[in-house]
């Protein structure tokens, strides 16, 4: 711990065992959390569409590199957020492709049905296992390039960074 995080340390720590109940412990870890995920995410130019998506990747000569959610919270899901979105290898691939967020849980209330509607063929066209997470690279047509990455492990995401290197 840095002598500059000290005495903000400090603050916290005071304000969380003199001043809050549990639940606002709670509430501000999530907030925290909430705040974190939500930067990671925007760090990178994320399409919600298919149109916009082949569109950027015709006028960059690019690929396509879709993501599945469904926002689940599992062991696989978070090595995929840490160790393939988080690296630094993909941080650099990711401006030589055009990046596809696919939202499957349907959860999201800015989502028209029209959207949701697209998502779901998205998903029965190109993740027909119902994979999530999971990614696919296809190419300015639609035409799938390598197979379908679903099966998260530290092996297999430094074989998909090195696969998406040679695009």
């Amino acid at each position: 711990i840095s002598l500059l995080k000290l005495p903000v340390l400090l603050r916290l720590y005071h304000l969380i065992m003199f001043k809050c109940s549990f639940s606002k412990i709670i509430l501000i870890l999530l907030c925290v959390c909430s705040v974190s995920v939500f930067a990671q995410d925007k760090q990178f130019n994320w399409k919600t569409s298919l149109e916009d998506a082949r569109a950027a990747s015709k006028d960059g000569n690019k690929p396509i590199l879709v993501f599945f959610t469904n926002y689940d919270d599992s062991e696989s899901a978070k090595m995929l957020q840490s160790n393939f979105f988080g690296s630094p290898e993909f941080k650099t691939l990711s401006n030589n492709m055009v990046l596809l967020f696919v939202d499957a849980s349907g959860r999201d209330k800015n989502m028209t049905d029209l959207e949701k509607g697209q998502n779901l063929r998205l998903v029965t066209h190109y993740n027909k296992t119902n994979s999530f997470p999971s990614l696919i690279t296809i190419d300015t047509n639609g035409k799938v390039i390598g197979e379908h990455f679903k099966d998260i492990s530290n092996t297999s995401i430094t074989n998909y960074l090195s696969f998406l290197n040679t695009l």
